[in-house]
């Protein structure tokens, strides 16, 4: 009996497990429905990365444009910009400024020029600046050879006067303006600074003093050494002697400076410097008006045609670099110079000069110590009233008297910042309340009518 218990357990399971195969097959499994895509979110907004300046490279992929006709310059040479330079770079190689190659080149954006374009310059000049740099790096194993000549100094020539009818060049043959050009010389650069100033001398001074083609050399016939020099703060103070032939005419003269003072300049690695000859000062031996106020040279102001910019003084208990005018009470007065540069008005440039001169923040760079109590008058300008040469300067209240040294100081600042201009020859200054020489007169000489409308006439300052 219990087998066939078992034997009928046997069949039941057997049969069970048909049916389910046979439903399995029946009904196909259910598909798995796709995934629903994972959930987005929106990046967050980051700042952008700050923008950092960057130098000027020429455009290797941007189409040459046809090149501008521009009139060649006597004297210059082709160069081909090659990648990597700047308009900048290639003036600094070629010992001149990045305007005038600008104007040399008739371009209209220093940032706009092209490997392959050609360019004039001043100097041949074939390597750039890093290719300069590789050729200078010693090879590990050097062969041996012999040494290389010393590299030269270059020396400063003026540009023909007739470069003026050149609608692109910056010389005036009618004023006083410069056109300065380098050029190269025989002179090695491993000299000390002294030799170095007078061999170029040797070579500037003399008739036979040989010029680069289309330049001229108007310190030929001189005969100049260097006695000294000295450098304080990037300013040369240089003492020459011998014979020094002017040419005559006024501006021709001031040309002579000029080019002489760029190549102590340059020789000097200096920007400003005061030239002494025989102990005179060059700049203002050389104006034969009389009247030139300025007493150093800079190299910016030279390569930019030796414009005049407006001055203005302060005393001071030194004569700073040979540049003052000796006042009385063992002081001197110094210039100041605005950088900014004369207009046509008269009118602009006296309220410009007097504006600085009495600006509590405007001081001389150079000095830790000066007399110059104008900045705490308080003064202004109210109105200025010029006919032909003479000139009324009305000022707001605030003169005063310092003290018998301190008055002296005062009068001469605002005078001399006054007479800077040539064609100036009388002045009169008064705050409405008191004139100028009320409060400086100690003599007691002149009558209070005589003091209220007192004028002053140039150089009547007691310097």
């Amino acid at each position: 009996m219990r087998w066939k218990c078992v034997l009928c357990f046997c069949v039941v399971f057997v049969i069970s497990a048909c049916n389910l195969s046979a439903q399995q097959a029946a009904s196909p499994s259910p598909t798995p429905s796709a995934a629903p895509p994972p959930a987005t979110r929106a990046p967050s907004p980051t700042a952008s990365p700050p923008r950092t300046p960057t130098l000027f490279r020429p455009n290797l992929n941007r189409t040459l444009a046809p090149a501008q006709s521009c009139p060649p310059r006597s004297g210059w040479t082709g160069y081909t910009v090659q990648p990597g330079d700047t308009l900048f770079s290639i003036a600094r190689r070629a010992g001149t400024s990045q305007d005038l190659l600008m104007t040399a080149n008739c371009l209209q954006d220093a940032d706009r020029i092209d490997v392959g374009q050609r360019l004039q310059v001043p100097l041949d000049i074939q390597m750039t600046e890093t290719e300069a740099a590789a050729a200078a790096i010693p090879s590990p194993t050097p062969s041996p050879s012999p040494s290389p000549p010393p590299n030269t100094v270059r020396l400063w020539w003026l540009a023909d006067s007739s470069a003026a009818a050149d609608e692109t060049s910056t010389a005036d043959a009618a004023g006083c303006a410069l056109e300065l050009v380098p050029g190269n010389s025989e002179i090695p650069d491993d000299l000390s600074t002294l030799d170095t100033l007078n061999r170029a001398l040797t070579q500037l001074s003399g008739a036979d003093s040989a010029a680069p083609a289309g330049a001229l050399n108007l310190i030929a016939a001189s005969d100049l050494r260097a006695a000294s020099y000295r450098i304080e703060n990037d300013h040369a103070v240089i003492h020459l002697e011998g014979t020094l032939v002017p040419p005559g005419d006024d501006c021709a003269s001031r040309r002579l400076g000029g080019q002489l003072a760029m190549n102590l300049l340059s020789l000097t690695k200096t920007e400003s410097a005061t030239i002494l000859f025989d102990d005179d000062n060059l700049r203002q031996a050389l104006d034969a008006s009389g009247r030139e106020t300025r007493r150093t040279y800079s190299q910016a102001a030279l390569q930019a045609g030796d414009e005049q910019t407006i001055l203005f003084w302060v005393g001071s208990d030194s004569d700073y670099q040979s540049t003052g005018i000796v006042v009385g009470c063992a002081s001197y007065l110094l210039p100041v110079d605005t950088q900014i540069p004369r207009s046509d008005s008269l009118t602009d440039d006296l309220i410009l000069a007097l504006a600085a001169l009495f600006d509590a923040q405007q001081n001389h760079p150079a000095l830790t110590e000066t007399y110059d109590w104008l900045k705490g008058l308080g003064l202004s300008i109210k109105n200025i009233t010029l006919d032909a040469d003479s000139a009324v300067i009305d000022l707001n209240e605030g003169l005063m008297g310092i003290g018998t040294c301190g008055d002296a100081i005062l009068e001469a600042q605002i005078l001399q910042t006054l007479f800077q201009f040539e064609t100036l020859e009388r002045v009169k200054v008064s705050d409405g309340r008191m004139n100028l020489r009320q409060v400086t007169d100690m003599s007691d000489r002149l009558s209070l009518a005589e003091l209220q409308d007192y004028v002053y006439v140039h150089p009547a300052v007691g310097y």
